[in-house]
Parts: C-alpha cells; sequence; structure tokens
C-alpha cells in the first residue's frame, strides 16, 4: 500500500502518466520473453548464476587485493 501510494505520488510530481508506462512495459523485450517462455515452458536448468568458460581449461582467478 505504502510503495504504491509514494509511487503514484512521485509520477505525479514527475508529470508520468503510470497508466502509459504500464502498456509501455507490457509490450518490451522481457516482457514478451516471459510471455513465450509461459506458453512453451521447457527450463533447462543446465546453468545457475556466473559460468566460468575458458577454451584453454584454466580455472578462474580471483582478483589481486592491493596491501
Amino acid at each position: 500500500m505504502k510503495n504504491q501510494t509514494f509511487g503514484l505520488n512521485a509520477a505525479r510530481l514527475f508529470g508520468i502518466d503510470p497508466a502509459a508506462k504500464r502498456q509501455e512495459i507490457e509490450h518490451d523485450k522481457f516482457s514478451l520473453l516471459r510471455q513465450e517462455y509461459l506458453e512453451d515452458p521447457h527450463p533447462t536448468n543446465t546453468q545457475y548464476g556466473w559460468v566460468w568458460n575458458d577454451p584453454s581449461g584454466r580455472p578462474p582467478t580471483l582478483p589481486i587485493e592491493a596491501g
């Protein structure tokens, strides 16, 4: 409730039409990808987070800390 109140008040102060912005969001690239996935969900679950892929096979190294 609080977020909605503050968000709508801020939108009014900055001259933003919330309904128009919601309409834009519904048709952005991420929303279209999400809708495509929901129509045919087949997750691979092969990757999660950061993946190290070095063609030479070297393991990842940590940054050197200045001491």
